[in-house]
């Protein structure tokens, strides 16, 4: 039986638009939306019901939506574009935190081995998607773990991957992340 929740509906100041269009909220040139958590569960739930598992669907999302953003940047901000990778990933990080999505601290870029290595106390959704999916007992929180590799990949410009080695959801004190070459990857520890 599912039960209906009471919606808010969004304060006028939060969704204002800027006179060009009634309705439509701008970033940086582009049209954006606000989502909830837990809009993004829900999204989250929905594939895993539609398609058995929702984790390389949301990975996949995550990986072109973080390449498109680097690329964005790179085109709205002079200081992006003529610095070099670890700017592009510090830029986007920044954005992603300041849009809300937590607080995503860059803990290492090693552009020499194209790695980058970033922590968050606090992503949206998570303890929420931890309790909705009953706690599994691996991390879980494939669009963010896309976005960071999608990040990456744009800002060396080679194609990275990104793994989850610590997450909330499953008991940790922090979601941690680790975007590197897959040759890097295939060479740690297995989890």
């Amino acid at each position: 039986m599912t039960r209906a929740r009471k919606v808010r509906q969004p304060r006028e100041k939060a969704t204002r638009s800027t006179g060009e269009e009634p309705g439509v909220f701008r970033v940086a040139g582009e049209r954006g939306v606000f989502v909830t958590d837990d809009f993004l569960v829900t999204l989250s739930l929905s594939l895993r019901t539609l398609m058995g598992s929702s984790s390389a669907a949301l990975y996949g999302w995550g990986i072109e939506s973080g390449k498109r953003l680097v690329e964005n940047l790179r085109g709205a901000d002079a200081a992006v574009a003529s610095a070099g990778p670890e700017r592009a990933v510090r830029a986007s990080l920044e954005y992603l935190t300041r849009s809300g999505w937590g607080h995503l601290e860059v803990r290492e870029i090693d552009v020499a081995n194209q790695t980058v290595r970033v922590e968050s106390p606090n992503l949206i959704g998570i303890e929420r998607l931890a309790y909705a999916e009953n706690r599994k007992p691996h991390p879980s929180d494939d669009f963010t773990r896309g976005l960071i590799a999608g990040v990456a990949s744009a800002a060396f410009r080679v194609e990275v991957d990104a793994i989850e080695t610590s997450c909330r959801a499953n008991g940790g004190e922090i979601c941690a992340f680790l975007a590197a070459r897959r040759d890097v990857l295939s060479k740690l520890p297995a989890r």
